[in-house]
C-alpha cells in the first residue's frame, strides 16, 4: 500500500514537471521563431519598405542584421558589429544584455526538449505513468497555459497600447536600464528594426504558440474519442469548456492585474467581460449538468452580472446593485439547503437575529441609510453562506470550491468595506489604500470562477453501455 502511494506521488510529480518543461518548451520555441528564422526578418525588409525608409540597399540591410543576430546568438562571437552601420557603446551594451536572454532562451529550450524526450521514453518503457485528467492527456493543462499566454499579451496591448506595453517589456526585462532607447543617428540599426518588425515579432510567437496548442488539443481530441468511440454522444464538450473557461479566466485575471497595477490603466469592462464569461459557462453548465445545482449557479451569476453592472461598469445605483447580491446569497442559501436536504430553521433564525442586531446598531447610532442598511441584510447571508457550505464538503469534494469562492467572496467584500471607511469619517492611509483597492478584484474574479465550476456537471461522458463494456477506459474516468 505505501509502496502504491509512493509510486503514485512520484507519477503525480514527474506528471508535472512533464506538463511544466511542455510549456517551457513550446513557450522558448515560439520565441526562438523569429529569433532563428531569419528569412521572416529577410521578407519583412521588402514588406516594411526598409529600403525607401533608409535609402540604405537590401544587402546592407540583410548584413547588418545578420552580424547583430551571429552576436546576440552565437556563444562564440564576443565582438558586436552591425555591418556598415554605425553604433554606440550603449546600444552595443543592449545587444550584449539581449545576448544574455537569447542563450538563456535556448538553453532552457533544449533542457526542457531533453526533459520531454527523456521523460516519454521512460513512459513508453512503463518506468513511470503520465497520468491523465478526466480520460484526456496532461499536456492538455500545457495547452491551456500556451493559449492563455498570447491572449494576455493581446489584453495588455489592447487596453495600452503596443507603444506602453513595449515599454513595460522592456522596464520588466532590462531592469533600471535605458540603453534600449536608440538615437538613430548614433546607432543606425534602430532604422531598420522599426516597430512593425517587433509587433510582427510578438504576432508569430502568439500564432506559434496558439498553434502548437491546437496541435495538442486536436491529439487529445483524435485520442479521446478513439478511446471512447466515435459516436456523437461521447464528444467530450463539456470537459473542453471546462478548460476554455480556466484558461481565458486565468489570462483575463493576469492581463487585468498586469494592466492595473503595472501601467494604472481602468479595466472595468475588461473584469465585466469576464464575470459576463462566468454566467454564459454556468448556462452551458444548464445544458450539459441538466439538475437543479447548475440552475441555482446560472441564476445566481445572473443576478451577479445585474449587480456588477450597476456597481462596476455603471458604479452608479448602489442599492440596486446590493440588491443584486442579496439575490445571489438568497439563492445561494436555497442552493446549499436543496442540497442538504434540510430545512434551514437554525440557520434562518440567525440571520434574521444578526441582520436585526445590526439594524438596531445602525439605528440607534445614526448611521442607517439605504446603502448600509441593505449592506446589513447583505453581509451576513454572504458569511453564513460560507459556513453553511462548509457543512456540504462531506457529502461531495466539488463543494470545496463553492466553499473557497465564498471565502473569496468575503476578502473582497471586506476590501470594499475598508475602501468605502472615509465615507463614514474613518481615515485609511493612502499606502493601505493602494494595497485594498487592487485586492478587491484579486479575490472577486477567483470568487466568481470558483463558484461557477462548483456546479454539478459531469466533466466526463457517459457512454452507452454496449461501448462502455469494449472500452478499455472505465465508465466513470
Amino acid at each position: 500500500m505505501y509502496r502504491e502511494k509512493t509510486k503514485k506521488t512520484v507519477n503525480i510529480i514527474l506528471t508535472s514537471v512533464f506538463c511544466i518543461c511542455l510549456v517551457l518548451f513550446m513557450l522558448t520555441f515560439a520565441i526562438g521563431l523569429p529569433i532563428y528564422g531569419r528569412f521572416f526578418y529577410y521578407i519583412q525588409i521588402k514588406l516594411l519598405g526598409m529600403e525607401d525608409a533608409t535609402g540604405l540597399s537590401y544587402n546592407t540591410i540583410k548584413q547588418a542584421y545578420d552580424e547583430v543576430l551571429n552576436f546576440c546568438t552565437l556563444p562564440w562571437v564576443k565582438q558586436f558589429s552591425a555591418g556598415s552601420l554605425k553604433f554606440s557603446a550603449e546600444g552595443a551594451a543592449h545587444f550584449a544584455d539581449c545576448k544574455v536572454l537569447f542563450n538563456l532562451n535556448f538553453g532552457v529550450l533544449v533542457s526542457s526538449a531533453a526533459v520531454l524526450l527523456i521523460t516519454v521514453i521512460l513512459h513508453k518503457l512503463k518506468v513511470i505513468t503520465l497520468l491523465k485528467v478526466k480520460g484526456h492527456k496532461a499536456y492538455l493543462i500545457s495547452a491551456g497555459v500556451a493559449v492563455a499566454l498570447p491572449v494576455i499579451i493581446i489584453i495588455i496591448i489592447a487596453a495600452v497600447g503596443f507603444d506602453r506595453a513595449f515599454e513595460g517589456f522592456h522596464a520588466m526585462f532590462f531592469p533600471g536600464k535605458d540603453n534600449w532607447i536608440f538615437n538613430p543617428y548614433e546607432d543606425e540599426i534602430i532604422t531598420v528594426m522599426p516597430e512593425e518588425f517587433f509587433m510582427n515579432c510578438a504576432i508569430i510567437i502568439a500564432s506559434g504558440l496558439i498553434g502548437f496548442a491546437a496541435a495538442l488539443i486536436t491529439a487529445d481530441l483524435i485520442l479521446y474519442k478513439r478511446n471512447f468511440g466515435k459516436s456523437g454522444k461521447n464528444a467530450p464538450a463539456p470537459f473542453y469548456i471546462l478548460i476554455a473557461f480556466i484558461v481565458f479566466e486565468s489570462a483575463i485575471y493576469c492581463a487585468f492585474n498586469v494592466i492595473t497595477l503595472g501601467f494604472g490603466e481602468s479595466t472595468d469592462l475588461i473584469k465585466y467581460v469576464a464575470i459576463i464569461v462566468c454566467f454564459a459557462v454556468a448556462l452551458l453548465n444548464c445544458f450539459y449538468g441538466r439538475n437543479k445545482d447548475c440552475i441555482f449557479v446560472a441564476a445566481s451569476l445572473f443576478f451577479t452580472v445585474v449587480a456588477d453592472l450597476f456597481l462596476l461598469v455603471l458604479d452608479d445605483y448602489y442599492p440596486a446593485g446590493i440588491a443584486s447580491f442579496i439575490v445571489v446569497q438568497l439563492i445561494t442559501f436555497t442552493r446549499i439547503y436543496v442540497e442538504r436536504k434540510k430545512i434551514p430553521v437554525i440557520s434562518g433564525a440567525v440571520r434574521l437575529g444578526i441582520v436585526a442586531i445590526l439594524l438596531i446598531i445602525l439605528g440607534v447610532s445614526g448611521s442607517l441609510t439605504v446603502v448600509s442598511a441593505i449592506s446589513a441584510i447583505y453581509f451576513p447571508q454572504l458569511v453564513i453562506n460560507a459556513v453553511d457550505s462548509a457543512l456540504l464538503i462531506k457529502k461531495s469534494k466539488r463543494y470545496i470550491l463553492l466553499f473557497i469562492g465564498l471565502v473569496l467572496f468575503i476578502g473582497c467584500d471586506a476590501c470594499v468595506g475598508l475602501d468605502n471607511f472615509t465615507e463614514v469619517g474613518i481615515n485609511i492611509p493612502a499606502e493601505a489604500l493602494e494595497i485594498i483597492n487592487p485586492a478587491i478584484w484579486l479575490f472577486y474574479l477567483p470568487s466568481q470562477v470558483l463558484i461557477t465550476l462548483s456546479a454539478d456537471v459531469p466533466y466526463k461522458n457517459a457512454l452507452p453501455v454496449a461501448n462502455a463494456e469494449k472500452s478499455p477506459i472505465p465508465q466513470n474516468v
